[in-house]
């Protein structure tokens, strides 16, 4: 009777095992593509289970802890997004540089008008 229920728990362990190995998202499965998973679970079957528990050790997704418990995961940083050309107003944003641009701009062309000899509006 101990023999059959040893058996009992370690067929139910692999039939589990498969199981998350086909519902599991495949970009969350480690070390191996799913499919291989898949082959190493159902052909490793009568060496005691070792595919399941191969399963468990390295290709389940890794648990994720809630955030803020010891031992969590944090989320990676995010890149900051580039400054916009424009704000919602459509007026374009003027930076230091543009600034300095527009101003040289603007000498000049108060100087052609002053070579010119156009008088000033």
């Amino acid at each position: 009777m101990p023999f059959f229920l040893v058996g009992l728990l370690l067929f139910v362990f692999w039939l589990w095992a498969l199981y998350d190995v086909v519902t599991v998202d495949p970009s969350q499965v480690r070390n191996l593509p799913k499919v291989m998973w898949l082959l190493v679970v159902l052909l490793l079957l009568p060496i005691f289970n070792l595919g399941a528990i191969l399963w468990v050790m390295l290709g389940r997704p890794a648990q994720t802890l809630p955030v803020g418990t010891p031992g969590a995961r944090r989320r990676p940083r995010r890149v900051p997004e580039p400054e916009p050309e424009a704000d919602r107003h459509a007026r374009p944003v003027v930076t230091d540089r543009r600034s300095a641009e527009l101003d040289r701009m603007l000498e000049e062309w108060e100087r052609s008008r002053r070579s010119e000899g156009t008088p000033e509006p």
